[in-house]
């Protein structure tokens, strides 16, 4: 995990100042409000690629309820779905796995710090689509079901997003270099090299936030054009050139994300991510072909006045 890493962070020198103080250190400190409740809402865009086909464009739009509360051993955050809309080439469509996935209650447990101690809530989904799909659907999605699969991506997510800056003193324009794990939906880990920049101050509900600027890619060795493009946007040198190195590496991902947080209770406050994933799949002729899918997530958060 990212928050392994940080204890050996190779930190980058700073370029400009966002803000007068740049050098007043800020400590990133998980200390919501116990109760607190809001709504987020996540407007999902993704492109699927496939050599010889048409793209095929997936939309969907999440809401959630999320309760914080303390518990004995920290906190637990409880986020309970209440609606989804999903749409396909702007079509509404049915997915039976989306929607169940979509549809469970999850909660993740912190200790006092706000550090993940378990993610619950994904025991039953197995059970619970075979009483949505028939025999035939089941008997295909079972090699691509993982429930500790889903467990650990949330994981992932809590800690690349929250957990892993938990206790991290930073300053404005700091920027550091870590490694991080992503789990593929067949299961499979990777992990891929991020560039973290602190970027700047801005201003969110009634207090200010700090705005966090990532890039990140599995195939980070290369830094490939596009990538290293990304990382000249926060001055960061980046590739030489060459080819893309999905053709060569497999399996990579890679993206870009902005994110609105509050230092002082660890909410967000507004985030888009970007990120696009290359698969290799079998094809008819007993080979494989390189699938790409990209996709854009946009955070929004609903906080009571």
């Amino acid at each position: 995990m990212l928050y392994g890493c940080l204890a050996a962070l190779l930190w980058i020198a700073s370029t400009s100042a966002a803000v007068a103080d740049r050098h007043r250190a800020i400590t990133f400190t998980f200390a919501p409000t116990d109760g607190a409740q809001f709504n987020r809402v996540v407007a999902i865009t993704r492109e699927r690629h496939v050599p010889g086909e048409p793209v095929r464009v997936d939309e969907s739009e999440l809401m959630a309820e999320i309760r914080i509360a303390a518990t004995d051993d920290g906190w637990a955050i409880h986020s309970r779905p209440t609606s989804m809309v999903s749409r396909r080439d702007g079509e509404p469509v049915k997915n039976p796995v989306l929607e169940l996935v979509s549809s469970i209650p999850v909660t993740i447990r912190l200790d006092q710090a706000g550090r993940l101690q378990a993610v619950e809530g994904y025991d039953t989904f197995v059970d619970n689509l075979a009483a949505r799909v028939s025999p035939e659907v089941m008997e295909a999605l079972l090699p691509v079901l993982d429930t500790d699969a889903l467990r650990r991506r949330e994981a992932a997510d809590w800690n690349s997003r929250i957990g892993d800056f938990v206790g991290i003193s930073v300053n404005i324009g700091d920027r550091f270099r870590a490694e991080v794990p992503f789990v593929l939906p067949d299961g499979e880990e990777i992990r891929y090299d991020i560039i973290t920049e602190i970027s700047g101050v801005e201003p969110c509900g009634i207090g200010e936030c700090l705005r966090i600027r990532q890039v990140f890619d599995s195939a980070a060795g290369d830094w490939a054009p596009r990538t290293g493009e990304m990382l000249e946007d926060l001055g960061i040198p980046g590739s030489d050139g060459g080819e893309d190195a999905s053709a060569d590496v497999g399996a990579r991902i890679s993206g870009q994300v902005s994110r609105l947080i509050d230092p002082l209770t660890m909410l967000v406050h507004g985030e888009t991510a970007s990120r696009r994933m290359d698969l290799p799949v079998p094809d008819p002729d007993g080979g494989q072909v390189m699938t790409s899918t990209r996709e854009t997530r946009v955070f929004h958060y609903q906080y009571p006045l």
